[in-house]
Protein backbone atom coordinates (compact mmCIF):
# COMPACT_ATOMS: atom_id res chain seq x y z
CA UNK A 1 0.00 0.00 0.00
CA UNK A 2 1.17 4.00 -0.61
CA UNK A 3 1.69 6.24 2.28
CA UNK A 4 -1.39 8.63 1.66
CA UNK A 5 1.28 11.98 2.08
CA UNK A 6 4.56 10.56 0.01
CA UNK A 7 3.59 7.82 -2.10
CA UNK A 8 5.30 5.30 -0.49
CA UNK A 9 5.15 2.01 0.22
CA UNK A 10 5.18 1.16 3.82
CA UNK A 11 5.69 -2.76 4.66
CA UNK A 12 4.51 -3.31 8.25
CA UNK A 13 6.35 -6.62 9.30
CA UNK A 14 7.34 -5.41 13.15
CA UNK A 15 6.02 -3.84 15.58
CA UNK A 16 9.22 -1.31 15.38
CA UNK A 17 7.81 -0.79 11.40
CA UNK A 18 4.08 0.42 12.49
CA UNK A 19 5.90 3.06 14.92
CA UNK A 20 8.38 4.42 12.68
CA UNK A 21 5.07 4.45 10.14
CA UNK A 22 3.12 6.33 12.66
CA UNK A 23 6.04 8.61 13.94
CA UNK A 24 6.36 9.19 10.01
CA UNK A 25 2.86 10.34 9.43
CA UNK A 26 2.63 12.83 12.65
CA UNK A 27 5.59 14.54 11.24
CA UNK A 28 4.37 14.62 7.67
CA UNK A 29 0.68 16.38 8.18
CA UNK A 30 -1.65 17.51 10.55
CA UNK A 31 -4.05 15.13 11.95
CA UNK A 32 -2.95 11.93 10.17
CA UNK A 33 -5.75 10.12 11.92
CA UNK A 34 -8.53 12.45 10.94
CA UNK A 35 -7.52 12.92 7.06
CA UNK A 36 -7.21 8.92 6.62
CA UNK A 37 -11.20 9.42 7.74
CA UNK A 38 -11.72 11.93 5.37
CA UNK A 39 -9.75 10.67 2.37
CA UNK A 40 -11.57 6.81 2.55
CA UNK A 41 -14.36 7.93 0.33
CA UNK A 42 -12.26 8.58 -2.45
CA UNK A 43 -11.21 5.83 -4.61
CA UNK A 44 -7.64 7.10 -5.26
CA UNK A 45 -7.26 7.36 -2.06
CA UNK A 46 -9.04 4.55 0.02
CA UNK A 47 -6.51 1.62 0.30
CA UNK A 48 -3.68 3.95 1.84
CA UNK A 49 -6.22 6.13 3.46
CA UNK A 50 -7.04 2.33 5.48
CA UNK A 51 -3.33 1.80 6.19
CA UNK A 52 -3.12 5.06 7.70
CA UNK A 53 -5.94 4.69 9.62
CA UNK A 54 -4.92 1.53 11.11
CA UNK A 55 -1.23 2.48 11.76
CA UNK A 56 -2.84 5.96 13.55
CA UNK A 57 -5.05 3.39 15.83
CA UNK A 58 -2.32 0.98 16.57
CA UNK A 59 -0.46 4.59 17.69
CA UNK A 60 -2.95 5.74 19.83
CA UNK A 61 -3.38 2.14 21.46
CA UNK A 62 0.40 1.61 21.59
CA UNK A 63 0.46 5.32 23.70
CA UNK A 64 2.99 6.46 20.43
CA UNK A 65 1.47 9.72 20.18
CA UNK A 66 2.17 11.92 22.66
CA UNK A 67 2.10 15.73 23.37
CA UNK A 68 4.82 17.18 22.08
CA UNK A 69 4.86 21.05 23.70
CA UNK A 70 6.86 23.77 22.31
CA UNK A 71 10.05 24.18 23.88
CA UNK A 72 9.89 27.81 23.52
CA UNK A 73 7.04 30.17 24.23
CA UNK A 74 7.19 33.60 22.30
CA UNK A 75 4.77 35.44 24.51
CA UNK A 76 2.64 36.40 22.24
CA UNK A 77 -0.75 35.26 22.40
CA UNK A 78 -3.67 34.68 19.60
CA UNK A 79 -6.94 34.46 19.77
CA UNK A 80 -9.36 31.42 17.43
CA UNK A 81 -12.92 32.07 17.20
CA UNK A 82 -14.11 28.94 15.44
CA UNK A 83 -13.68 25.42 16.76
CA UNK A 84 -14.18 23.50 13.47
CA UNK A 85 -11.49 21.82 11.47
CA UNK A 86 -9.90 25.15 10.02
CA UNK A 87 -9.86 26.57 13.32
CA UNK A 88 -8.21 23.22 14.95
CA UNK A 89 -5.45 23.17 12.16
CA UNK A 90 -4.74 27.20 12.84
CA UNK A 91 -4.38 26.39 16.60
CA UNK A 92 -2.01 23.55 16.25
CA UNK A 93 0.09 24.91 13.95
CA UNK A 94 0.69 28.53 15.86
CA UNK A 95 0.93 26.57 19.46
CA UNK A 96 3.92 24.55 17.33
CA UNK A 97 5.34 27.78 17.02
CA UNK A 98 4.99 28.61 20.38
CA UNK A 99 2.35 31.54 20.64
CA UNK A 100 -0.25 30.64 23.52
CA UNK A 101 -3.31 29.96 21.88
CA UNK A 102 -7.18 29.97 22.96
CA UNK A 103 -10.08 28.47 20.94
CA UNK A 104 -13.63 29.60 21.18
CA UNK A 105 -16.22 27.62 20.01
CA UNK A 106 -20.10 28.46 20.47
CA UNK A 107 -21.00 24.71 20.63
CA UNK A 108 -20.48 21.83 23.31
CA UNK A 109 -18.37 20.13 21.43
CA UNK A 110 -15.13 20.93 19.21
CA UNK A 111 -14.47 19.77 15.49
CA UNK A 112 -17.47 21.82 13.45
CA UNK A 113 -18.60 19.46 9.79
CA UNK A 114 -16.08 16.80 11.56
CA UNK A 115 -18.53 15.44 13.80
CA UNK A 116 -21.74 16.24 11.87
CA UNK A 117 -20.83 15.47 8.46
CA UNK A 118 -19.89 17.11 5.17
CA UNK A 119 -20.74 15.30 2.06
CA UNK A 120 -19.96 11.30 2.91
CA UNK A 121 -17.60 12.00 5.86
CA UNK A 122 -18.76 12.20 9.30
CA UNK A 123 -16.40 11.21 12.19
CA UNK A 124 -17.00 10.18 15.46
CA UNK A 125 -16.99 12.79 17.88
CA UNK A 126 -14.51 10.52 20.23
CA UNK A 127 -12.02 10.47 17.55
CA UNK A 128 -12.05 14.34 17.75
CA UNK A 129 -12.20 14.57 21.29
CA UNK A 130 -8.90 12.65 21.09
CA UNK A 131 -6.84 14.59 19.32
CA UNK A 132 -7.92 16.92 21.17
CA UNK A 133 -6.86 16.48 24.47
CA UNK A 134 -3.57 15.86 22.94
CA UNK A 135 -3.82 19.27 21.71
CA UNK A 136 -4.50 20.69 24.97
CA UNK A 137 -2.00 18.51 26.78
CA UNK A 138 -0.18 20.46 24.50
CA UNK A 139 -0.74 23.28 25.36
CA UNK A 140 -4.03 25.04 23.53
CA UNK A 141 -6.90 26.21 25.52
CA UNK A 142 -10.19 25.88 24.34
CA UNK A 143 -13.35 27.45 25.19
CA UNK A 144 -16.71 25.56 24.38
CA UNK A 145 -20.03 27.20 24.37
CA UNK A 146 -18.66 30.70 24.37
CA UNK A 147 -20.95 32.46 22.23
CA UNK A 148 -18.17 35.57 20.91
CA UNK A 149 -20.30 38.68 20.44
CA UNK A 150 -22.82 38.24 22.90
CA UNK A 151 -21.46 37.18 25.87
CA UNK A 152 -17.67 37.91 24.99
CA UNK A 153 -17.25 40.57 23.04
CA UNK A 154 -14.74 40.24 19.53
CA UNK A 155 -13.45 44.00 20.47
CA UNK A 156 -12.90 42.80 24.03
CA UNK A 157 -10.78 39.08 22.65
CA UNK A 158 -8.80 41.63 20.33
CA UNK A 159 -7.67 43.91 22.97
CA UNK A 160 -6.28 40.96 25.16
CA UNK A 161 -4.56 39.13 22.27
CA UNK A 162 -1.83 40.13 19.54
CA UNK A 163 -3.76 38.60 17.27
CA UNK A 164 -7.17 37.25 16.21
CA UNK A 165 -8.35 34.55 13.76
CA UNK A 166 -12.19 34.51 12.66
CA UNK A 167 -12.81 30.67 11.26
CA UNK A 168 -16.57 30.94 12.08
CA UNK A 169 -19.40 28.52 10.81
CA UNK A 170 -22.59 29.30 8.64
CA UNK A 171 -24.68 31.30 10.94
CA UNK A 172 -27.17 33.00 8.74
CA UNK A 173 -29.61 31.12 7.51
CA UNK A 174 -31.53 31.65 3.94
CA UNK A 175 -34.70 33.51 5.25
CA UNK A 176 -37.19 30.49 4.16
CA UNK A 177 -40.32 29.82 5.12
CA UNK A 178 -41.08 25.93 6.27
CA UNK A 179 -44.36 24.65 8.43
CA UNK A 180 -44.01 24.80 11.79
CA UNK A 181 -44.43 20.70 12.99
CA UNK A 182 -43.64 20.27 16.89
CA UNK A 183 -43.01 16.46 15.75
CA UNK A 184 -39.73 14.70 15.99
CA UNK A 185 -40.14 13.05 12.85
CA UNK A 186 -40.23 16.53 11.37
CA UNK A 187 -37.20 18.59 11.85
CA UNK A 188 -35.32 21.31 10.71
CA UNK A 189 -31.52 20.09 9.59
CA UNK A 190 -29.68 21.45 12.84
CA UNK A 191 -32.24 20.03 14.96
CA UNK A 192 -30.68 16.77 13.04
CA UNK A 193 -27.63 17.02 13.50
CA UNK A 194 -27.63 18.45 17.10
CA UNK A 195 -30.25 15.76 18.44
CA UNK A 196 -27.69 13.45 19.25
CA UNK A 197 -29.10 10.32 17.32
CA UNK A 198 -32.46 9.97 15.57
CA UNK A 199 -35.21 8.02 17.70
CA UNK A 200 -34.75 4.10 17.03
CA UNK A 201 -37.83 3.94 15.81
CA UNK A 202 -36.51 5.76 12.49
CA UNK A 203 -33.36 3.86 12.03
CA UNK A 204 -33.55 1.14 8.53
CA UNK A 205 -36.64 3.90 7.56
CA UNK A 206 -37.27 6.38 4.79
CA UNK A 207 -36.10 9.80 4.72
CA UNK A 208 -37.32 12.79 2.49
CA UNK A 209 -34.87 15.65 2.25
CA UNK A 210 -35.97 18.91 1.00
CA UNK A 211 -33.27 21.58 0.54
CA UNK A 212 -30.03 22.94 -0.94
CA UNK A 213 -26.50 21.16 -2.30
CA UNK A 214 -24.78 21.29 1.15
CA UNK A 215 -27.46 21.07 3.83
CA UNK A 216 -28.72 17.70 1.62
CA UNK A 217 -25.18 16.51 1.57
CA UNK A 218 -25.24 17.27 5.48
CA UNK A 219 -28.47 15.52 6.53
CA UNK A 220 -27.60 12.48 4.00
CA UNK A 221 -24.00 11.47 5.60
CA UNK A 222 -25.98 12.08 8.88
CA UNK A 223 -28.79 9.51 8.13
CA UNK A 224 -26.49 6.94 6.64
CA UNK A 225 -24.31 7.04 10.17
CA UNK A 226 -27.67 6.41 11.89
CA UNK A 227 -28.82 3.74 9.89
CA UNK A 228 -31.59 5.07 7.67
CA UNK A 229 -31.96 2.91 4.80
CA UNK A 230 -33.85 5.20 2.54
CA UNK A 231 -33.42 8.67 1.81
CA UNK A 232 -35.48 10.49 -0.70
CA UNK A 233 -33.80 14.02 -2.18
CA UNK A 234 -35.56 16.97 -3.51
CA UNK A 235 -32.91 19.86 -3.85
CA UNK A 236 -34.06 23.21 -3.88
CA UNK A 237 -33.82 24.47 -7.20
CA UNK A 238 -30.70 27.49 -6.56
CA UNK A 239 -29.03 29.39 -8.96
CA UNK A 240 -30.18 33.02 -9.98
CA UNK A 241 -34.40 32.03 -9.84
CA UNK A 242 -33.83 31.25 -6.27
CA UNK A 243 -31.81 34.04 -5.29
CA UNK A 244 -34.18 36.45 -6.81
CA UNK A 245 -37.32 34.68 -5.15
CA UNK A 246 -35.17 35.54 -1.87
CA UNK A 247 -34.27 38.44 -2.71
CA UNK A 248 -38.21 39.73 -3.44
CA UNK A 249 -40.16 37.46 -0.53
CA UNK A 250 -41.41 39.54 2.59
CA UNK A 251 -40.54 37.98 5.49
CA UNK A 252 -39.05 34.56 3.88
CA UNK A 253 -39.13 32.89 0.75
CA UNK A 254 -41.13 29.45 0.26
CA UNK A 255 -38.58 26.44 -0.21
CA UNK A 256 -38.54 25.59 -3.91
CA UNK A 257 -37.19 22.12 -5.07
CA UNK A 258 -36.92 20.04 -7.87
CA UNK A 259 -38.85 16.35 -7.87
CA UNK A 260 -36.53 13.56 -7.09
CA UNK A 261 -37.98 12.28 -10.38
CA UNK A 262 -36.64 14.23 -12.67
CA UNK A 263 -39.56 16.45 -13.44
CA UNK A 264 -38.66 19.88 -14.99
CA UNK A 265 -41.05 21.98 -13.06
CA UNK A 266 -39.90 23.21 -9.84
CA UNK A 267 -42.17 22.36 -6.71
CA UNK A 268 -43.30 24.44 -3.74
CA UNK A 269 -43.92 22.95 -0.25
CA UNK A 270 -47.21 23.63 0.83
CA UNK A 271 -47.52 21.65 4.12
CA UNK A 272 -46.43 18.85 6.07
CA UNK A 273 -49.16 16.51 7.80
CA UNK A 274 -50.00 13.22 9.63
CA UNK A 275 -51.13 10.54 7.14
CA UNK A 276 -53.67 7.62 8.11
CA UNK A 277 -50.58 5.04 7.76
CA UNK A 278 -48.66 7.30 10.69
CA UNK A 279 -46.46 8.37 7.64
CA UNK A 280 -45.67 11.92 7.60
CA UNK A 281 -47.17 13.17 4.48
CA UNK A 282 -45.73 16.08 2.12
CA UNK A 283 -47.97 18.18 0.19
CA UNK A 284 -46.35 19.83 -2.68
CA UNK A 285 -47.43 21.86 -5.98
CA UNK A 286 -45.52 22.18 -9.35
CA UNK A 287 -44.93 25.81 -9.84
CA UNK A 288 -44.50 27.15 -13.44
CA UNK A 289 -42.37 30.32 -13.85
CA UNK A 290 -43.64 33.35 -15.29
CA UNK A 291 -43.01 37.32 -15.05
CA UNK A 292 -44.40 39.72 -13.24
CA UNK A 293 -45.52 43.37 -14.82
CA UNK A 294 -42.28 44.43 -14.41
CA UNK A 295 -40.59 41.55 -15.92
CA UNK A 296 -39.01 39.79 -13.00
CA UNK A 297 -39.44 36.07 -12.66
CA UNK A 298 -42.16 34.95 -10.80
CA UNK A 299 -43.93 31.46 -9.57
CA UNK A 300 -47.55 30.28 -9.92
CA UNK A 301 -49.17 27.53 -8.64
CA UNK A 302 -49.83 24.85 -11.82
CA UNK A 303 -53.89 24.49 -11.34
CA UNK A 304 -54.53 20.83 -10.31
CA UNK A 305 -51.02 19.81 -9.83
CA UNK A 306 -50.91 19.04 -6.27
CA UNK A 307 -49.26 15.90 -5.07
CA UNK A 308 -47.49 13.99 -2.04
CA UNK A 309 -45.20 11.90 -0.82
CA UNK A 310 -44.55 9.99 2.30
CA UNK A 311 -41.55 9.01 4.36
CA UNK A 312 -41.00 8.18 7.75
CA UNK A 313 -39.01 11.33 8.60
CA UNK A 314 -38.68 14.87 6.91
CA UNK A 315 -35.53 16.37 7.13
CA UNK A 316 -35.39 20.57 5.95
CA UNK A 317 -31.85 21.84 5.09
CA UNK A 318 -32.85 25.73 3.21
CA UNK A 319 -29.10 26.34 4.13
CA UNK A 320 -26.98 29.20 4.76
CA UNK A 321 -25.99 31.84 3.12
CA UNK A 322 -22.80 32.42 5.29
CA UNK A 323 -21.82 34.15 8.94
CA UNK A 324 -23.51 36.07 10.61
CA UNK A 325 -21.00 39.03 10.15
CA UNK A 326 -22.85 42.03 11.95
CA UNK A 327 -21.77 41.95 15.47
CA UNK A 328 -17.88 41.37 14.37
CA UNK A 329 -18.87 44.65 12.15
CA UNK A 330 -20.75 46.18 14.91
CA UNK A 331 -17.84 45.17 17.56
CA UNK A 332 -14.38 45.38 15.43
CA UNK A 333 -15.38 47.61 12.78
CA UNK A 334 -13.86 45.32 10.17
CA UNK A 335 -15.07 46.16 6.74
CA UNK A 336 -17.34 43.89 4.78
CA UNK A 337 -17.89 42.75 0.90
CA UNK A 338 -20.63 43.07 -1.14
CA UNK A 339 -22.25 40.25 0.06
CA UNK A 340 -21.94 40.58 3.96
CA UNK A 341 -18.62 38.97 4.22
CA UNK A 342 -15.57 39.92 6.36
CA UNK A 343 -13.35 41.46 3.36
CA UNK A 344 -9.92 39.61 3.45
CA UNK A 345 -6.87 40.09 1.06
CA UNK A 346 -5.20 36.85 -0.45
CA UNK A 347 -3.28 36.58 3.12
CA UNK A 348 -6.43 36.46 4.93
CA UNK A 349 -5.95 39.99 6.28
CA UNK A 350 -8.64 42.57 7.32
CA UNK A 351 -9.05 45.87 7.61
CA UNK A 352 -8.19 45.81 11.53
CA UNK A 353 -4.77 45.45 11.67
CA UNK A 354 -3.96 41.55 13.69
CA UNK A 355 -7.52 40.84 12.77
CA UNK A 356 -7.67 37.73 9.89
CA UNK A 357 -10.29 35.74 8.28
CA UNK A 358 -10.95 32.63 7.14
CA UNK A 359 -13.69 29.70 6.98
CA UNK A 360 -16.64 28.84 5.53
CA UNK A 361 -18.02 32.26 3.83
CA UNK A 362 -14.19 32.11 2.12
CA UNK A 363 -14.68 30.73 -1.48
CA UNK A 364 -12.04 29.13 -1.08
CA UNK A 365 -12.96 26.82 1.53
CA UNK A 366 -15.16 23.74 -0.09
CA UNK A 367 -13.97 20.85 1.46
CA UNK A 368 -13.03 19.30 4.97
CA UNK A 369 -9.18 18.69 3.72
CA UNK A 370 -9.25 22.11 2.18
CA UNK A 371 -10.61 23.95 5.88
CA UNK A 372 -6.93 21.80 6.85
CA UNK A 373 -5.06 23.40 4.45
CA UNK A 374 -7.00 26.73 4.70
CA UNK A 375 -6.11 26.54 8.74
CA UNK A 376 -2.35 26.22 8.19
CA UNK A 377 -1.64 28.42 5.49
CA UNK A 378 -3.73 31.57 7.47
CA UNK A 379 -1.52 30.13 10.92
CA UNK A 380 1.57 30.84 9.07
CA UNK A 381 0.44 34.45 8.11
CA UNK A 382 -0.16 35.08 11.79
CA UNK A 383 3.22 33.55 12.80
CA UNK A 384 4.95 35.88 10.86
CA UNK A 385 3.04 38.92 11.62
CA UNK A 386 4.15 37.40 15.36
CA UNK A 387 7.52 37.44 14.19
CA UNK A 388 8.19 33.82 13.38
CA UNK A 389 9.25 32.77 9.90
CA UNK A 390 6.20 30.97 8.85
CA UNK A 391 4.38 27.23 10.51
CA UNK A 392 6.01 24.68 8.69
CA UNK A 393 3.54 21.42 9.37
CA UNK A 394 2.61 20.01 5.35
CA UNK A 395 -0.66 20.67 3.89
CA UNK A 396 -2.71 17.63 3.39
CA UNK A 397 -4.04 19.30 -0.11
Amino acid sequence: MENNSKGTMLELRTIEDWKAASLSLSEQECFPELTARLRMVSPEWSDSALQTRAVMERAFAEGWVQPKPPAVRTGRTVAIVGGGMMGLAAATALNTAGHFVRVYESSPHLGGLLCVGRGRVRIEQWVIDRRVQILESEGVEFVTGAHVGEVIRFDELRAVSDSMLLAVGHRRPRPIMVPSCDRSSVMTLEQLLHSGSIPNELRGKKALILGDAEGVERAQAYLASEGVLEVVVMPHIGGALQAQLDHQAEGGCPLFCHRSDGHPNPVGLVGIDKASSGLEMVRCVLLDIAQDPFGSAMVVPRPGSAFSMTADLVVIAPGYFGPDNRLVEAQLGVELDVHGNVAADRRFGTSVPGVFYAGDANPRASSLLWDLSQGLEVAATIDVRLGGKGTSIDSPT
